[in-house]
């Protein structure tokens, strides 16, 4: 009786979608192949780019070749294996390999998807990157709107911790979509701490006359810094910088996460928002592109 249980569970190990294997992702698409890449290289399981190029090969292709070939039988060949569509959507994947293997080894791996600024569609670009530096993943993600409430659904994904520094930036931004009255006095006392201060000259693409006279507030401790921008011409704040580093000293810098926001044109008042940084996995990044992209 013990053995016919043991081999009803074992023919049902086998026929079910696997004990130990999780069902293979289906590639349809260029979004597709970047995770399905993504998880065969961070799994360290086998994967060619040739298989990838059959996955894909209906899509547009380029083969850029980034070798730098000094004679030397060391010299190690790098490529660029680019598929795009007419979407603005691409997927670029990098390969080594040293004149005494022929296999290409899989590096980094990047896919990008942006609409037009001049489709009917709020603009946006979303940039997400994978590499493996010194045995370590590393999971990058880079995201540009014109829509503030795009740009706070999406900050939950990446970074929602509570800061002094970051919640003044939340405020700054809100204020700028608005009256954008705050200023630098008004920010100084919402920190409460002195700030670097220092003034500079900067062109805006609507003005063609002289560049305009801008004051800068620069906020740092150990681990964050806030950087703000006030057009003194126009009585209004024109960009917003916030900073996030897990280690910061001389020799290491490890930044995980960026957000600004700046206006593009003084008179229009069109505000681009921003946010980047790494993550800790994959799967934050398919979260990330699938709320960006209301799936």
């Amino acid at each position: 009786m013990k053995k016919i249980i043991v081999l009803f569970a074992i023919l049902i190990c086998i026929f079910s979608s696997g004990c130990s294997k999780q069902e293979e992702r289906k590639v349809e698409s260029l979004e597709d192949a970047y995770f399905y890449a993504v998880e065969k290289v961070e799994s360290k399981e086998e994967i060619k780019i040739e298989d990838i190029k059959e996955l894909l090969k209906e899509y547009k292709f380029e083969l850029i070749d980034m070798s730098e070939n000094s004679g030397s039988k060391q010299d190690i060949k790098k490529y660029a294996y680019s598929f795009s569509n007419d979407k603005r959507e691409k997927l670029v994947i990098f390969t080594k390999k040293n004149n005494n293997n022929e296999t290409e080894i899989i590096g980094n791996i990047n896919y990008l998807i942006e609409e037009d600024k001049n489709s009917n569609e709020t603009p946006f670009r979303i940039y997400l990157s994978y590499e493996n530096i010194d045995n370590l993943d590393e999971f990058t993600i880079d995201f540009n709107t014109y829509d503030i409430t795009n740009l706070k659904k999406l900050s939950k994904v990446i970074y929602n911790k509570d800061s002094l520094f970051l919640n003044t930036y939340n405020k700054i931004i809100e204020n700028m979509c608005t009256t954008n009255d705050l200023t630098l006095k008004d920010i100084e006392k919402i920190i409460n701490m002195k700030p670097i201060s220092d003034s500079h000259l900067e062109s805006f693409s609507d003005i063609k006359s002289d560049k305009l006279e801008i004051s800068r507030d620069t906020y740092k401790n150990d681990f964050e810094e806030l950087s703000i921008n006030y057009i003194n011409d126009k009585d209004k704040i024109g960009r917003v910088l916030y900073t996030k580093s897990d280690t910061k000293t001389d020799i290491d810098y490890n930044l995980t996460l960026i957000k600004s926001a700046y206006i593009e044109n003084i008179n229009d008042n069109k505000i681009n928002f921003s946010i980047g940084g790494n993550v800790n996995s994959l799967s934050v990044q398919e979260k990330f592109l699938d709320l960006a992209l209301k799936k």
